[in-house]
């Protein structure tokens, strides 16, 4: 098999964007590396070390597209960023959501395709 990312299922329905879903995959990727590495914290916490422009060549977008992608990772609570000092990349955090969190993450595009899918007052659906 050729090589390749982990995926997971709940990016599928997750409400972001496709860009964001790649660039958590290739992170979710880079903190299996920093993991074999032993790179941790002093909690305990797996990090990476990743610059920005490096995952913008991995993913083959713009700087400013994945710059986009990590601030809405971490809204959605995907990642967390420290901020190591002045020209050091950020330190990542790759967070694994559980069940409420995948719920959370869904639920915005669920409710949109229940407006869609469930019409009001009776209506029906138009194919």
């Amino acid at each position: 098999m050729p090589p390749y990312l982990p995926f997971p299922r709940f990016l599928m329905e997750a409400d972001l964007a496709l860009a964001t879903k790649l660039v958590y995959a290739v992170l979710l990727d880079r903190a299996q590396l920093s993991q074999a590495n032993g790179w941790a914290d002093n909690n305990g916490q797996i990090y990476i070390v990743f610059p920005i422009v490096e995952i913008a060549n991995a993913i083959d977008r713009s700087p400013m597209t994945v710059k986009n992608a990590l601030n809405e990772l971490e809204t959605a609570g995907l990642i967390e960023r420290k901020r190591r000092g002045q020209s050091q990349p950020n330190r990542i955090f790759v967070k694994i959501p559980d069940g409420q969190d995948i719920v959370r993450l869904m639920d915005k595009k669920l409710s949109s395709r229940r407006t869609e899918n469930y019409p009001f007052d009776g209506q029906k659906i138009v194919h």
